[in-house]
């Protein structure tokens, strides 16, 4: 089997890409939100040097609306509440409780 795997490139990015999706599912069942919201944050510091080394200025700030990133730090503030009543919908949000469903 490990021969085979030598020889065959694209059977190992299989395995690869299979591993990694498996990782993001258990990454998501732990914590949700975090996982979504992750790579926009990376994406907004990407930008953001990008914008400061070609430019040398701080534009991507002033297209970014402030009702947007308040909508975000709410939803934040009220997944961290509603992950903590112990109801059935909701107990589905802790950390680890969406492994029931699978």
């Amino acid at each position: 089997m490990l021969e085979l795997l030598r020889k065959k490139k694209s059977l190992r990015i299989l395995i690869v890409a299979g591993a990694a999706i498996a990782a993001l599912a258990g990454a998501f069942c732990y914590n949700p939100v975090m996982t979504v919201l992750l790579p926009l944050l990376a994406l907004y510091v990407a930008a953001r040097a990008i914008d400061w080394a070609i430019t040398g200025g701080d534009h991507i700030d002033q297209k970014i609306s402030v009702k947007f990133v308040a909508g975000i730090l709410i939803f934040v503030l009220l997944f961290g509440i509603v992950r903590n009543i112990p109801v059935y919908p909701f107990n589905l949000l802790v950390p680890g409780g969406l492994f029931e469903l699978f």
